[in-house]
């Protein structure tokens, strides 16, 4: 993939992060009310997803958050 994102900030971002994060499937398709509902939860709180158990991190709100972005 080139340009975009991963050349502005000079690959700092890992492709694939937040579905790395998440446990998600590769054949899984995120969707804007998917990480909507995510972005509910506050940092420290417990969530479900995918029937796995989480807890929110900054890192990881800010992964959910890039994503929503980049769905714009």
């Amino acid at each position: 993939m080139k340009g975009g994102v991963f050349t502005e900030t000079k690959g700092k971002i890992k492709e694939g992060g937040l579905r790395t994060a998440l446990k998600a499937k590769d054949t899984y398709k995120f969707t804007k009310g998917s990480l909507l509902k995510l972005l509910k939860n506050t940092e420290g709180d417990k969530f479900e997803f995918q029937g796995n158990k989480f807890t929110m991190t900054s890192k990881l709100r800010k992964q959910i958050q890039l994503a929503l972005n980049m769905m714009k």
